[in-house]
């Protein structure tokens, strides 16, 4: 038995079987790449479509003042866009990964395989920071909500 087990110390060798594993893998990285531009933008066209009839409701239905709803109209199209911009700069770290992975296992080119393997870090770290980021807010808005119902005078 090796004594040894230090995997830092020993080349990782990557058989047929992590081979097919990583191919399907890159295979569905590419798909859901692909699949993340395509809401990106899809993202970005309902927050402007959402921010222009907001305004247009506003403009119709309003009396006097429409600051508020010209206001909001431009804070949708903000989140809107960062959530599209995020979504796009995830969704190319992915593609990123789906290229350089099927280049390094087609070629057997270690260059291209730890590219592949930094632009996946930089997927899960952005992916991880959002999920993190999102968790933090509906729990802001939880305790926020629940203070507003204990506060609330009937």
């Amino acid at each position: 038995m090796n004594e040894n087990t230090n995997l830092l110390d020993n080349e990782i060798i990557i058989d047929a079987t992590a081979t097919g594993h990583l191919k399907e893998t890159a295979m569905w990285s590419k798909i859901l790449a692909i699949t993340g531009f395509v809401f990106s933008v899809l993202l970005f066209a309902i927050g402007i479509i959402a921010s222009v009839t907001l305004s247009r409701f506003s403009n119709t239905y309003s009396r006097g003042n429409s600051f508020g709803a010209e206001t909001s109209g431009f804070l949708i199209v903000v989140i809107y866009s960062i959530m599209a911009i995020i979504l796009f700069i995830c969704s190319l770290f992915l593609l990123r990964f789906a290229i350089k992975m099927k280049t390094a296992l087609i070629n057997t080119d270690q260059e291209s395989f730890q590219q592949a393997l930094l632009n996946q870090k930089y997927y899960f770290r952005i992916t991880g920071i959002v999920t993190l980021l999102a968790c933090l807010f509906m729990l802001i808005a939880v305790i926020a909500g629940f203070i507003t119902a204990m506060t609330a005078s009937y």
